[in-house]
């Protein structure tokens, strides 16, 4: 016999919890993770999760805040597909909730990039580096803008893109960049 437990939660809870984060007007926040570990919300759709969690974030970081989130696209390396900016991302439906809004901006790395919105997604996503870490990469200006990491659903372990950047800077012997 299979058990199944599903929890619940509602959209008053989302904010709550993000506001215990101590997340505030203007802050630059990376977001990842899965939202579906979460459970539900009891007032809404499953497939209405991201928006609620976009419009409990935005509520909080306001107009001058912007959000980061991976739309990372590793099924594009061994295949013919080609990437464009609206390339389904693996990276989860928040990541493609993100992608779909209109003031979205994505970095243009074929298979590691980032999606961002509000004040400053046009800094962040505009790399003229070839590489998603390093100097110059939307990673370094994430982390120079002083962001907040945010890691929903999923152990901070699992979702720490971050450290991959300190790997480049440090240059680890197993870390190479792909050439295209």
């Amino acid at each position: 016999m299979l058990w199944l437990f599903v929890t619940y939660y509602s959209e008053t809870d989302v904010v709550t919890s993000l506001k215990r984060l101590n997340l505030k007007k203007g802050d630059v926040v990376y977001v990842s993770g899965n939202l579906s570990n979460l459970g539900l919300i009891k007032s809404t759709n499953y497939k209405n999760i991201p928006k609620v969690f976009y419009q409990s974030l935005t509520k909080i970081i306001g107009k001058n805040g912007t959000i980061i989130v991976p739309t990372f696209t590793f099924y594009l390396v061994n295949s013919n597909k080609i990437f464009t900016k609206k390339t389904f991302s693996d990276s989860g439906a928040f990541s493609n909730f993100i992608l779909k809004k209109k003031y979205c901006i994505r970095s243009t790395h074929p298979y590691s990039s980032f999606a961002a919105i509000g004040k400053f997604a046009r800094f962040i996503c505009n790399n003229k580096t070839k590489s998603v870490y390093g100097k110059g990469s939307p990673m370094e200006k994430i982390i120079k803008l002083d962001a907040k990491f945010i890691s929903i659903g999923k152990s901070i372990n699992l979702t720490c893109a971050q450290v991959h950047h300190a790997e480049k800077i440090k240059n680890v012997p197993y870390r190479y960049d792909k050439k295209f």
